[in-house]
């Protein structure tokens, strides 16, 4: 957990959407008996903040293949 915790707080800071992804892929089970709240706590505050990241990349994604679209229709009716 503390491995998985630290690369997702890196991820996070740096906006690494590749990272966050895999990350997301091995989320560890969350069972309050192996884990330290404290840690709990941290990947509670990260989580939204990783989530909130993807959308806003996914997003960015969207805009750019949409104006690559556009390009694509502008030059084939020229």
């Amino acid at each position: 957990m503390k491995q998985w915790l630290n690369s997702l707080k890196i991820a996070v800071v740096n906006q690494d959407e590749e990272t966050i992804a895999k990350l997301y892929e091995t989320i560890p089970d969350f069972d309050k008996t192996q884990f330290p709240v404290e840690e709990l706590k941290e990947a509670e505050a990260l989580i939204p903040q990783a989530i909130s990241i993807l959308k806003e990349k996914r997003d960015e994604s969207g805009k750019v293949m949409s104006s690559i679209k556009a390009s694509i229709t502008y030059q084939r009716n020229m």
